[in-house]
């Protein structure tokens, strides 16, 4: 499992590369809970391009997520820096499978501009 959880005031930066399995993504998902149980700071994850990551789970995904979203979180959204151009092709297949969650999760190319819209729609 290759990943690492920065925590800040106001972000947790998760970042992750090699090949991570849904079990990693779910346990990562637990910590990132674990910090923040009401979702009241924002998570970005950067994804490194050797990242792989199993995305045919995203239902078990999804699904662990709202099993971990309490019914009174603040719900920050969420933010993910794709490498390249697969990541984002998956993560936009991600989004339908999480267009039930209780927060907003947007994709990215570069650090600053995920960064810039979580505090835009954090405010």
């Amino acid at each position: 499992m290759a990943y690492r959880i920065n925590k800040m005031d106001d972000l947790m930066e998760v970042h992750v590369w090699d090949e991570v399995s849904v079990t990693d993504v779910l346990t990562i998902l637990g910590q990132l809970h674990a910090m923040a149980p009401l979702k009241e700071i924002s998570d970005l994850w950067m994804l490194s391009e050797g990242c792989m990551i199993p995305w045919d789970e995203f239902s078990t995904v999804a699904k662990g997520i709202k099993n971990l979203v309490a019914k009174d979180a603040v719900a920050r959204p969420s933010a993910v820096v794709a490498a390249n151009q697969f990541h984002r092709a998956q993560l936009e297949l991600f989004l339908h499978e999480a267009r039930e969650l209780p927060y907003e999760i947007g994709i990215f190319s570069e650090r600053d501009e995920a960064v810039n819209w979580l505090q835009a729609k954090s405010r």
